[in-house]
């Protein structure tokens, strides 16, 4: 169906470049993301937990043992809980219930996300299985999320995501390689303990909406492949 369009914008070079393959005599655009920073509150910092919230592609095996070593306070929302996972006593484990936030079967509203769980984390925790092929961009938008409002990320380096956004060369988060639970331990106890970093880090990642991931660039950059087709 992609040789059918007149053009294909992408949400990442990675994007852009698989499109540019499947199609390769239509006209591709990376058009990057944007936020709504006017939807978020600016929140204060004030750090209880490091929080996942993610769904698609989430790393739940590899979040958990890491879990278990280390010593910081984590909540995970998950897509129902899986039994096949035991939680150490640092974890608190809730049910988000499936589908999107939007769904009336989502036990979490997107406002009660943010003023009951985001408001108090420490970090965004965006843990993925691995895609070394680069098929999936899964978890950007938790990244830009926590970004807008004023939080740091872990980010596992997987997948389309890094290709878009390196979170440790812009300020605003850490990477972590996919299924090390050991790495990924050590980076939740940095980022529990360094507050005043990850209060830095967090603004940096605003800032970088404020730049550059907000919907009038994107809608710019959207706009001028509108006009070359």
């Amino acid at each position: 169906l992609a040789r059918a369009h007149s053009g294909i914008a992408a949400l990442t070079p990675a994007a852009a470049d698989q499109a540019s393959k499947l199609a390769p005599n239509c006209k591709v655009a990376y058009v990057g993301w944007g936020v709504d920073l006017n939807f978020y509150p600016k929140l204060p910092y004030r750090p209880e937990w490091l929080l996942s919230c993610g769904i698609a592609n989430r790393d739940f095996t590899t979040l958990c043992k890491a879990a278990t070593l280390s010593e910081s306070a984590l909540k995970v929302i998950s897509p129902g809980i899986q039994t096949n996972l035991q939680w150490t006593s640092n974890v608190t484990i809730l049910d988000g219930g499936e589908g999107w936030h939007i769904e009336e079967r989502k036990k979490f509203s997107l406002q009660n996300l943010i003023h009951d769980h985001y408001s108090r984390a420490s970090a965004s925790m965006v843990i993925m299985k691995p895609d070394p092929s680069e098929q999936t961009a899964n978890g950007f938008t938790n990244i830009m999320e926590a970004m807008a409002l004023g939080l740091p990320v872990i980010v596992t380096k997987t997948g389309a995501m890094p290709g878009e956004l390196d979170v440790e060369k812009s300020g605003c988060g850490f990477f972590v390689p996919p299924e090390d639970p050991g790495a990924l331990a050590m980076v939740m106890d940095r980022m529990a303990s360094e507050r005043e970093r990850a209060r830095t880090m967090g603004e940096a990642g605003y800032r970088l909406c404020e730049n550059h991931y907000n919907l009038k660039m994107m809608a710019s950059r959207l706009h001028a492949l509108f006009e070359t087709l």
